[in-house]
């Protein structure tokens, strides 16, 4: 299977619970590796926390929800058809299945959870799903449905109770899927997302924020849950996109209640605004995934709605690809800086008093790009409501508003202003459906639209240099798969007049080669096509269009005259070029 995903470009993880089973047969009903766990003494080493007195269950089992391929767990649909001595549940039509939570406290213990990866690993994991870091329970077990807080578990070699070091669990446990990764491949990045964390789970995961459920208060609170976790150190994160879990609310949430008809779920839908809306923002913070509960949707994936949720929902996932440069040189800048990705709007205009009144309905990715998402139901609600809302540009700066190369720009709005009432139905042009704004001056790496990452054997940049104050951007580059391997970081900056601008493309650290041989400089916001442009001291051809620029073997330059925009190609033969270029006065 993960083959065949793989030759299709998708990178494949599995959901993995930080538990071990009790059943002593496998699938097949034959004895599987770990049938010594019947007592829960006989493993190297023996250290499974433990609860005595737990009802129906020998002292070393805690019992756990669990759900199989084909909906809940019950006798006559169980995740393993084969029953385990002592198991009450395996007769039964409770949901529920037992096993062990390892004592992650101990480093041993952590360094034989690390090794239970080979076999996945072996098979093509390429990333880690933790889920359930805080370890569930059935109520059976504890009433608290998470590990009594009177159990003792390991913490710093000492045998504490649960309710003092509880949180440290998921450190550990992320501590020993990480440590153990590296020893399964050496040399090679990991990648894990946490359903939970505590402080510092950022060395070794990212997160995700739970089963959100679909409704626009959940909505509401994705933008505040992310920047509120970016400052408190953790770059990487994000909700269900979508929702994971309905809502009851008919139609606001979800379209009408599930239920099933011949072992398939049928309705349970996602409302197809709320999804929309929930794509547009979500597609601009870190952690970006729709994820949905299968027992009890009958669907959430774009395509499967009527248009235009797959073509406005498409654009944005298009442009995410498109704007990867920019996260990935945004998440190594949260390595050397702390700064988050997705950040609260006083972190790059702290002295302006009014972005306080905006840290949970707008933000920026990085220090330039402004997103004031729509979080509020309007085309779907009774009676339908215009999809607008007012935006607040910080002051001190000039904005334009975001045209993606696809129109002129429209003449810059002044900082400190509001624009009010901007009009975002889901009728509009795809990239008018969220307000966006772009600082002056601002420098944005993209790249070119790709199905997957890596699906292009090259992809040149593209450096967007919006008109304004002069600036420069640090761009990030590196193969994205191994620790091993240099990188390669490049100051671009930009300086001059409306009329005359000079860009300099200035490696600072050089330890690798990207694919790429060639890279393009784009200049907005110019209506007349240059008088000159020079790079590293040699006149550019006008080459007419972009199909001749693409194939040039040399540097030149194309003007496009229906977005004013001047394109120039650079060969990515040198270590410090710069570029002159030149407008009529």
């Amino acid at each position: 299977m993960f083959d065949s995903l793989h030759s299709r470009g998708f990178k494949c993880s599995t959901n993995i619970t930080p538990l071990v089973t009790n059943n002593t047969l496998d699938e097949t009903g034959n004895p599987a590796p770990y049938s010594t766990l019947t007592t829960g003494q006989a493993l190297n080493p023996p250290a499974f926390l433990t609860y005595p007195g737990a009802p129906g269950v020998p002292p070393e089992f805690v019992g756990v929800v669990d759900y199989g391929p084909n909906g809940p767990v019950s006798s006559s649909n169980p995740v393993n058809p084969f029953s385990s001595p002592g198991n009450p549940l395996a007769a039964s039509d409770e949901l529920g299945a037992e096993g062990f939570y390892p004592d992650l406290g101990r480093p041993d213990v952590q360094v034989w959870w690390g090794q239970q990866y080979a076999n996945l690993i072996s098979l093509g994991l390429d990333m880690i799903w933790q889920d359930e870091t805080c370890p569930g329970l059935g109520p059976e077990t504890s009433p608290l449905r998470t590990l009594p807080l009177d159990l003792l578990m390991t913490s710093f070699g000492n045998a504490v109770q649960n309710a003092r070091v509880h949180n440290a669990y998921v450190l550990t446990l992320l501590q020993a899927t990480y440590e153990g990764l590296n020893q399964l491949r050496p040399g090679t990045r990991n990648f894990i997302i946490a359903r939970g964390g505590y402080a510092g789970m950022q060395r070794y995961a990212a997160l995700w924020t739970g089963d959100s459920a679909s409704s626009w208060e959940f909505l509401q609170i994705n933008v505040p849950m992310v920047l509120n976790l970016g400052l408190s150190g953790i770059p990487l994160s994000g909700c269900d996109i979508g929702g994971f879990a309905t809502s009851g609310e008919i139609p606001n949430g979800t379209t009408s209640q599930p239920f099933v008809q011949n072992g398939k779920v049928i309705g349970g839908i996602t409302n197809p605004e709320l999804l929309t809306r929930w794509i547009l923002v979500g597609s601009f913070l870190p952690w970006f995934r729709n994820h949905y509960d299968g027992y009890s949707k009958q669907f959430q994936e774009p395509y499967a709605y009527s248009p235009p949720v797959p073509q406005n929902c498409g654009y944005f996932i298009d442009l995410r690809y498109r704007m990867l440069p920019l996260y990935y040189s945004l998440m190594f800048e949260n390595t050397q800086t702390g700064m988050p990705i997705a950040r609260a709007l006083f972190l790059n205009d702290p002295s302006d008093m009014e972005v306080y009144n905006h840290l949970d309905d707008q933000f920026f990715v990085g220090n330039d790009f402004l997103v004031a998402p729509i979080l509020t139901q309007s085309e779907t609600a009774s009676p339908p409501l215009p999809a607008q809302r007012n935006v607040y540009l910080p002051a001190g700066s000039n904005w334009y508003a975001f045209m993606d190369n696809n129109f002129p720009l429209a003449a810059p709005v002044a900082g400190g202003t509001t624009v009010f009432n901007f009009n975002a139905p889901l009728s509009n042009p795809p990239q008018f459906l969220t307000p966006i704004y772009i600082r002056a001056g601002a420098i944005l790496p993209m790249q070119e639209s790709e199905q997957w990452v890596g699906q292009l054997p090259s992809n040149p940049l593209t450096f967007n240099i919006y008109p304004g104050p002069d600036s420069s951007f640090n761009l990030y580059l590196d193969d994205g798969i191994s620790t091993a391997v240099g990188n390669r970081q490049t100051t671009i900056s930009h300086s001059g007049t409306p009329t005359a601008q000079q860009v300099r493309v200035l490696r600072v650290v050089d330890t690798y080669t990207p694919p790429e041989g060639f890279y393009f400089v784009s200049l907005l916001g110019q209506s007349n096509p240059p008088s000159s442009v020079i790079a590293a001291g040699v006149a550019l051809m006008d080459v007419g269009s972009p199909s001749t620029l693409a194939a040039s073997p040399v540097n030149a330059y194309y003007h496009n005259t229906s977005i004013n925009q001047t394109f120039i190609k650079i060969l990515d033969n040198a270590p410090n070029i710069t570029i002159q270029v030149t407008y009529p006065g």
